[in-house]
């Protein structure tokens, strides 16, 4: 019984934390913080940045508005040119990431 319960209280007190980390900073607040930049990008980016998603080739603005600032920034070249990786991770523990803007 105290197993249970001390599980119950370990993933809730995973699930708050994670509601109050990534209630921090989201799309909506990114962007009624810096309108001008949401205005300046196309409609069909404007739709994606709303929904918090990106594509290949959107621009690092677009992306910090849909997913906020990455938790690691690396620098590389692809095909012979300068390239910057952000890398967004998730789960607080290494628990994996995702490249998500290379510019």
């Amino acid at each position: 019984m105290k197993r249970r319960l001390f599980s119950w209280a370990l993933a809730t007190s995973i699930a708050a934390g994670a509601f109050i980390l990534t209630s921090c900073s989201t799309t909506e607040t990114r962007i009624s913080q810096r309108p001008e930049i949401f205005r300046s990008l196309s409609p069909n980016d404007q739709a994606l940045v709303s929904q918090g998603r990106i594509r290949e080739g959107m621009s690092e603005n677009a992306v910090w508005l849909a997913w906020g600032a990455p938790d690691a920034r690396l620098a590389g070249r692809t095909r012979g040119q300068s390239a910057e990786t952000w890398l967004y991770t998730y789960g607080g523990y290494g628990g994996g990431g995702y490249g998500g803007y290379g510019g």
